[in-house]
């Protein structure tokens, strides 16, 4: 299979570093961008070769808050998985993700961020065909 490529959208420069450089490190490609605005741009210039978003949820006055609302529209058919520092319970309760979301709560491992990403692709894609 191709190296699949991961849109990583986060504000902060060094954790969007640190993002890449994880999912890199398993075998991923990753385009990294700070804001909604910049992801949707990228979004709609590369959305064939994008096989998933990861989004850190951040607070309403972040602009890369937003993301999500640009990309769900433009992209219903690509799979999203969440970061924060709340739980996802917390996240849920406060109506900020659907319960079903993909979320992972920070600080993570690169493994658990891997795990998480290929999990949230596999079910995205349904079982393999065989």
């Amino acid at each position: 299979m191709a190296e699949e490529t991961i849109l990583v959208v986060a504000e902060r420069e060094v954790w969007r570093a640190r993002l890449c450089e994880m999912l890199r490190g398993h075998g991923f490609a990753a385009i990294p961008v700070r804001s909604g605005p910049e992801a949707h741009w990228c979004a709609e210039r590369h959305a064939e070769r994008i096989d998933l978003v990861l989004s850190e949820l951040m607070p309403p006055e972040a602009d890369a808050f937003h993301a999500g609302i640009a990309l769900g529209a433009l992209w219903a058919e690509r799979p999203v998985v969440f970061t924060g520092p709340r739980s996802h319970a917390e996240t849920v309760r406060d109506g900020v993700l659907h319960p079903r979301a993909s979320y992972l709560q920070q600080p993570f491992p690169a493994a658990a961020l891997a795990r998480k990403v290929r999990e949230t692709l596999d079910r995205w894609r349904g079982p393999a065909v065989s």
